[in-house]
């Protein structure tokens, strides 16, 4: 789960990504992966969500698509995220500046 304003996002073993409005408890999007979510980050624009086999998704919110897809090289499922104040992405390489939400 990530809180961003009042958007959470939520992802589970039912494959599933969602975007809520805090203030009124309303589902506001559904986004769909093939296999369990593990992690899932929100900004204004996108939403980044990764699942069990390791893939990470990149979807643009208002849009409500699919922008990117990313199969990451690891071993084990998960994702690595770059953070700055106003935004997170998925990197290829982890290192000391990168965080692993889980």
């Amino acid at each position: 789960m990530d809180l961003y304003k009042n958007r959470l996002v939520s992802g589970a073993r039912d494959c599933q990504v969602k975007e809520w409005d805090v203030e009124t408890g309303k589902c506001l999007k559904t986004f769909k992966h093939k296999d369990p979510i593990l992690a899932t980050r929100i900004n204004d624009t996108y939403i980044v969500s990764s699942c069990e086999r390791g893939i990470v998704k990149v979807w643009h919110i208002a849009m409500a698509q699919l922008v990117k897809e990313v199969p990451t090289a690891w071993s084990w499922p998960g994702a690595w995220w770059a953070s700055t104040s106003d935004a997170s992405w998925p990197t290829s390489t982890p290192s000391t500046c990168l965080q692993r939400p889980v």
